[in-house]
């Protein structure tokens, strides 16, 4: 698949909005559910379904897949402070998107690094991602 940033990142803020866009209903919210839930047989997660290779940055533990998504079910055992049910897609050229609605975050992060990295970049994306937020500002926040 060949698109835009621009067209990639509309696509992502349809499934963050429950499959609705711009006011225009693209997907069901039952759909998007149905779609976002682990599919794989007896409830696995994708370590126990393949054999990991060097050319993925998923480590499969923790998450399974849906349909066209990998789904975190256990952020423990994902690895990063992501929330259950957030899920995620990575393509060519090391670019990825995941959306976890109970933080309310939709990321689309697009690289040109083809072939596998030597330090895997989405699991270092999440975790600078997640390690940003804040529950409070700090009181020397509020003075800026």
């Amino acid at each position: 698949m060949v698109s835009t940033t621009h067209d990639y990142t509309r696509f992502c803020l349809m499934l963050a909005g429950g499959g609705q866009l711009d006011g225009v209903r693209i997907l069901s919210s039952k759909t998007l559910a149905y779609m976002t839930q682990n599919h794989l047989p007896g409830g696995q997660d994708m370590k126990s379904m393949y054999k990991q290779t060097v050319y993925s940055e998923v480590q499969g533990a923790g998450a399974g897949f849906g349909l066209g998504f990998s789904v975190v079910f256990d952020p423990v055992a994902y690895g990063t402070v992501t929330s259950s049910g957030a899920y995620a897609w990575g393509g060519a050229a090391a670019t990825v998107f995941w959306l976890d609605s109970a933080e309310d975050l939709a990321v689309v992060f697009m690289t040109q690094v083809m072939g596998y990295p030597l330090e895997p970049l989405r699991p270092q994306l999440e975790r600078l991602v997640y390690a940003s937020f804040a529950d409070e500002q700090p009181s020397e926040w509020a003075k800026l």
